[in-house]
């Protein structure tokens, strides 16, 4: 909801406190029903508040209840047992569903459908996916990945009523999941190749805040000037691992120490990669995502690893919120061309990525996947513009071109680093250290040669010794 430009403000039903939804001024609101059996014991108070909730409303799941059935026509009707193939209203995918035990579908309905539903059955039977009316909607399942998040996509835009020409763009291609440890030859060929493709790029990269005068600091930099000379650079938030609330709120100063010193190196990231969790922690928010304009909001880790400092449940808006979807989570998905890519344009800004590739056989393989992908990347990011904004530093990406504190930036300048400067040693002890060494290499030597003569004249001893017997015979 984020990259569709839309305040939100996530409640579990459990957490929900009575008379919320009614005082707090929303306009809109979406009930996602994942947990049917006890959605409605637990929502009791929620359930009370919605009958008067004025606002548009949009379902998600099963458990429909009579106060949002009476603003659609046609009849509902509960399945069980039923394998569906999801088509797409426009017929340029589809894509058998996994089996599903219950579902709510509606038919002979008067409002507007999005998506159609066969059941897999001799005699099939055919359904609305999703279905718009009286400014309201209904969607009896999501997922984050195939057919089905497509088409939910569609429903959610139109439901929003976003305009046409605000809506619809390609997607940018990302490559995610860069770092200091990678390998750099790896990532040289991955970028060489990536310019074959002709598609502009953004690269998401993880930094560190120290250790960045020894060489593979300085590979890595060059590595990413490298990349920014085709593509943009954004920067990835550190993985949080655990929380301190008595750490002073370091992430703030840890953002803008990694950026400074990528600066210092002609790296400049003009934009933010974070998991979609910290768009709804106010500490992350203000520390780590308010640095940009433009964010990419990639998936959540595993709720193990999800660790919140000040969770608020709102999320705020940006210039550019770009919804992250992994490349893999198309698959299943059938298109109808299958000969040419699909000019498939999302209703908000995503964009699709893969994992940084281990080795050059994986890059073979990343590079033949984006050839090969059935939907047409975007070609725009020069129209793009992005900022980053530190204490010090103003970072733009505008036309085409790099700005930094409102100066253009003359090129990516290769600042070295090829090599490691051979280290002297000072100190209290170094001389001494020096001459010790020197000795104990003399010795070690002089034993050897000395071990070399011993053996040399025992073997000649030895030698005439056997040849003196042989004679006497």
């Amino acid at each position: 909801m984020t990259s569709f430009g839309v305040e939100v403000q996530s409640v579990a039903v459990s957490d929900y406190v009575p008379g919320e939804l009614l005082n707090d001024g929303y306009d809109s609101l979406i009930s996602m029903v994942n947990w049917p059996e006890q959605a409605g014991v637990i929502a009791s108070d929620f359930l009370a508040d919605r009958v008067h909730f004025k606002g548009k409303q949009l379902h998600i799941g099963r458990n429909m209840r009579d106060d949002e059935k009476q603003y659609f026509s046609g009849t509902w009707k509960e399945l069980s047992h039923r394998q569906y193939r999801l088509e797409d209203e426009k017929n340029r995918f589809s894509q058998v569903l996994p089996f599903q035990d219950q579902s709510v579908v509606l038919e002979n309905t008067q409002g507007q459908t999005v998506g159609r539903l066969k059941t897999q059955e001799l005699a099939p039977e055919e359904y609305p996916f999703g279905v718009i009316e009286n400014g309201h909607a209904f969607l009896p399942m999501f997922e984050r990945k195939g057919a089905v998040f497509l088409e939910s996509l569609d429903v959610i835009s139109q439901w929003l009523e976003r305009l046409e020409s605000e809506k619809m763009s390609r997607p940018f291609l990302t490559i995610s999941d860069f770092n200091p440890l990678r390998d750099m030859s790896v990532a040289t060929y991955l970028q060489e190749e990536l310019v074959k493709t002709t598609y502009p790029y953004i690269l998401s990269s993880t930094s560190v805040s120290q250790n960045n005068t020894i060489l593979p600091y300085k590979l890595f930099t060059n590595a990413l000037r490298a990349f920014a000379s085709t593509g943009v650079i954004f920067l990835e938030t550190p993985v949080v691992n655990n929380v301190d609330l008595n750490d002073q709120r370091a992430l703030k100063q840890l953002m803008e120490q990694q950026i400074s010193l990528l600066v210092d190196r002609h790296v400049y990231p003009v934009g933010i990669s974070a998991p979609g969790y910290w768009n709804q922690d106010l500490q992350y928010q203000e520390d780590g995502l308010a640095i940009s304009d433009t964010v990419i909001l990639r998936e959540n880790p595993p709720i193990e690893r999800v660790f919140y400092r000040n969770q608020t449940g709102e999320s705020i808006t940006y210039k550019n919120a770009l919804f992250d979807l992994p490349y893999d989570y198309l698959s299943g998905i059938e298109w109808t061309d299958k000969d040419n890519p699909n000019d498939y344009r999302f209703p908000m800004p995503t964009t699709i990525s893969f994992s940084f590739p281990n080795s050059k056989k994986e890059v073979d393989h990343l590079i033949q996947e984006v050839k090969e992908a059935p939907i047409v990347f975007s070609v725009s990011e020069a129209d793009q513009h992005f900022t980053v904004q530190t204490q010090t530093q103003k970072i733009e990406f505008r036309n085409n071109r790099f700005f930094l504190n409102n100066q253009i930036v003359n090129g990516l300048a290769d600042t070295g680093a090829s090599t490691v400067e051979k280290q002297r040693f000072t100190g209290l002890f170094s001389f001494f250290f020096s001459i010790t060494n020197n000795i104990l290499i003399g010795v070690v030597t002089l034993t050897l040669i000395i071990l070399i003569i011993l053996f040399m004249i025992g073997r000649k001893n030895y030698r005439s010794k056997y040849i003196n017997k042989e004679e006497d015979k």
